[in-house]
């Protein structure tokens, strides 16, 4: 089943996954305007063996970006599972690869079944209407999955 929340349910979510501080002088810094966010999730189970990245199903959000050259802030966690030497891959894209996040991609599994989670950041995404997706691999073409997730996007206004 897949679940998307407006704004009101979803901002919970996000303050629960803001920092509390960061050192100014340990980052390079960016002031953003994200005054509004979405949310979906899903507990239909999904596997992978693709080598290239794939669209995650049920992890795609569209969202109206309300000014210039904002950030947008992804939020992914999801229960994964990797067997043997095998590692999951995942990256956020928007607009169907137009933009990739940094991190490009990162290992979100590997050899173990485990809740992981990570923040993808965009920067400078202009006004108008866009498409965020999780996107996954498996490096050696084994069988991965994913159970339950959730996904949070952060814009402006």
């Amino acid at each position: 089943m897949v679940r998307q929340f407006g704004t009101a349910a979803a901002v919970l979510l996000a303050l629960a996954l803001m920092p509390l501080s960061v050192a100014a002088d340990t980052v390079a810094t960016k002031a953003c305007n994200l005054g509004r966010v979405k949310a979906i999730t899903s507990d239909v189970e999904v596997t992978t063996t693709s080598m290239t990245y794939k669209n995650i199903l049920g992890a795609r959000l569209r969202f109206a970006q309300g000014s210039s050259s904002q950030c947008v802030i992804v939020h992914f966690s999801a229960h994964a599972q990797a067997s043997g030497l095998e590692r999951m891959r995942i990256r956020a894209v928007i607009d169907d690869g137009a933009r990739i996040a940094e991190p490009k991609d990162i290992v979100f599994v590997r050899s173990t079944i485990s809740t992981s989670a990570f923040n993808f950041v965009f920067t400078d995404i202009p006004a108008g209407s866009h498409v965020v997706t999780i996107q996954w691999l498996s490096e050696l073409g084994n069988v991965v999955t994913l159970f339950h997730r959730s996904m949070i996007v952060q814009f402006a206004p």
